[in-house]
């Protein structure tokens, strides 16, 4: 059934993406130092260029989608093992690459289903949870233990604006990508030597090797201008309304999303065709759709 079809799914690609990529666990006291991150970054970057293309998407699957919905699974069934192999699965994830937003997507799932566990289904209560987050690594900060709020506060938070800005900034005076970068590089010409992450990383902190993201608003400005983020954004609209009404015929609003959380959560730093096909949020509707009635439910909340 669906549920054999989809464990077996998500064990094959953890598979091939764990032998092909061979995490090492001395990548951890490296990533405790963040003057080594992009040096791991860069590793991982030079391992995608040897391996197949599948490979690295069946990576960025992993920890957008797939992984967090084992962990999903295991929160609404309760069942700690689930939960327990999701975390051990991520954790190699996280080793591979050095990408902290691996560990804090699932911080977030988990703030909305203790959100959700207290009946009060409403955005307040998940801010309160995020602020109360922020809080303590503000406290901790001061403590010197400052890994909390590189995670929370500057990774989560300053960086997203200061790099949308630059963003804007940047191709107010330079020419527009024209999705050059994208799977609709056939349509235009592409006038830079290097993706628009790079190009902002090497003009603004001049370090070749950095890949400045930024969210899909500003990353559809480097599109096509204003035109390009009025579009994006509808085209985004649309998606979430499509999955809004399966999720409601379903009866799993709540379970979509914790489902859809960390894919959406990319938005903040990626552009949206990117999300939609790398980051895997086009599998999130797939699952949605094939979904059978009362695998999943909302009734626990």
């Amino acid at each position: 059934g669906f549920k054999k079809i989809f464990y077996s799914l998500v064990l094959l690609m953890f598979l091939v993406v764990f032998i092909s990529y061979k995490p090492s666990l001395s990548n951890f006291s490296k990533l405790i130092d963040f003057s080594d991150v992009y040096e791991i970054r860069g590793e991982y970057r030079e391992a995608n260029e040897k391996l197949s293309v599948f490979i690295s998407y069946f990576f960025t699957w992993l920890i957008k989608v797939f992984i967090p919905a084992v962990f999903v699974i295991g929160l609404l069934e309760k069942s700690y093992k689930k939960v327990a192999i999701s975390l051990l699965m991520i954790f190699s994830m996280f080793l591979i690459s050095g990408h902290k937003s691996i560990v804090l997507g699932f911080g977030l799932v988990l703030i909305m289903h203790l959100a959700f566990k207290r009946k009060k289904n409403d955005t307040l209560l998940i801010m309160s949870y995020l602020i109360y987050i922020v809080v303590f690594s503000l406290i901790l900060a001061f403590l010197n233990y400052t890994l909390l709020q590189e995670i929370v506060v500057r990774r989560a938070m300053v960086m997203p604006g200061m790099l949308s800005n630059m963003y804007f900034n940047y191709f107010k005076t330079h020419d527009f990508t024209l999705m050059g970068q994208s799977i609709f590089s056939f349509l235009f010409e592409y006038k830079y030597d290097k993706p628009p992450p790079y190009l902002i990383g090497d003009f603004y902190f001049n370090r070749t090797e950095m890949s400045a993201n930024a969210n899909y608003m500003a990353a559809a400005y480097g599109d096509f201008g204003v035109i390009g983020t009025i579009c994006i954004t509808l085209f985004c609209g649309l998606y979430f309304k499509l999955l809004n009404i399966i999720a409601n015929s379903k009866k799993i609003v709540v379970t979509s999303c914790m489902l859809s959380i960390v894919p959406m959560w990319a938005l903040l730093d990626s552009a949206f065709i990117t999300v939609l096909i790398t980051h895997g949020l086009i599998w999130i509707l797939i699952i949605f759709i094939l979904l059978p009635k009362g695998f999943l439910s909302d009734k626990n909340y």
